[in-house]
């Protein structure tokens, strides 16, 4: 049998609905358990990486923006960190042209929907 010491999981629960993706998770962390394996979970979904991560990474244009516990990531502030754990799109000082022309997207895809409705 094969006893790895890392796990690598690329977006594992993409697209499944919350209660597979809670299932998963419990999976990801026994499976880890029984082999005594480290896993590198590269996902965008914060529930499954709180319940499966002792330490999270924050990529941001390519580089490593944040590496670290999720205490310190709570009590971080970063503004595109705490940004991206409410789920809210970054604004303010760091934000870039890309960021700005996203935003522009969003206010102009409300306003459609606005008027279609």
């Amino acid at each position: 049998m094969l006893e790895p010491e890392v796990l690598l999981y690329d977006e594992p629960t993409s697209g499944l609905d919350p209660v597979t993706s809670a299932v998963i998770g419990d999976l990801m962390v026994a499976t880890a358990e029984d082999l005594g394996s480290t896993s590198v979970v590269v996902t965008h979904d914060l529930i499954l990486a709180r319940k499966v991560g002792d330490r999270l990474g924050l990529l941001d244009r390519g580089r490593f923006r944040f590496l670290g516990t999720w205490a310190e990531a709570d009590a971080s502030d970063d503004p595109r960190l705490r940004a991206f754990l409410r789920g809210e799109a970054p604004e303010g000082p760091d934000e870039t042209d890309e960021d700005r022309h996203f935003h522009r997207q969003i206010e102009r895809l409300r306003d459609q929907i606005k008027e279609d409705a």
